[in-house]
């Protein structure tokens, strides 16, 4: 299967190279990149980065992001984790940390590239965090992500407090319906 990654993209957007400090003695180290956007003047924000795993290591770094995938996946209840774990493993899907300045991960999501009829989508397949409101301005990372892989949209789907947390030009497109039986 064709990859729908661009691997230039992914090296300009600092996808590839080593990886910020380590949390335990065992777990692998993740380099602190520098902010993307520097117009964040909240010290708050200023702390936090996207890093994406390169696929070749993501199986390194998933148990360090499996809480906060498997929470969001839980949470929702549409699809399993086993799988989306797969899909990372696999390079299927990539891995995202949230990463305070001292190196700490607070959040990890998982995004992966669809075609659709009309045009190729970037789909957040999992997002958590500790603290999704010092997370939220992350997300523009992604999306300068989906934009520079030729996205037409980033799209996801969650909890309805989704609504209330993402920026106003996200917009709702369906719903899911469910009876319980």
């Amino acid at each position: 299967m064709k990859s729908l990654y661009s691997a230039p993209l992914l090296v300009e957007l600092g996808v590839i190279g080593s990886v910020i400090s380590s949390q335990s003695s065992s777990a692998p180290a993740i380099e602190k990149l520098p902010s993307r956007d520097s117009s964040y003047t909240s010290a708050i924000l200023a702390k936090m980065n996207l890093v994406c795993v390169p696929p070749a290591r993501a199986g390194e770094f998933l148990p360090l992001a499996a809480r906060f995938i498997d929470r969001a996946m839980d949470r929702v209840g549409l699809s399993d984790a086993t799988g989306v774990h797969d899909d990372v493993r696999a390079g299927a899907a990539l891995l995202w940390l949230a990463v305070g300045d001292d190196g700490r991960i607070v959040g990890a999501g998982v995004t992966r590239l669809m075609l659709s009829r009309a045009a190729k989508i970037c789909f957040i397949v999992a997002w958590g965090a500790d603290e999704h409101a010092r997370c939220a301005h992350l997300l523009t990372t992604i999306e300068d992500f989906a934009r520079a892989e030729g996205c037409a949209a980033v799209r996801l789907e969650g909890r309805p407090g989704w609504v209330r947390v993402l920026p106003h030009d996200y917009r709702t497109k369906a719903v899911i319906l469910e009876k319980v039986l």
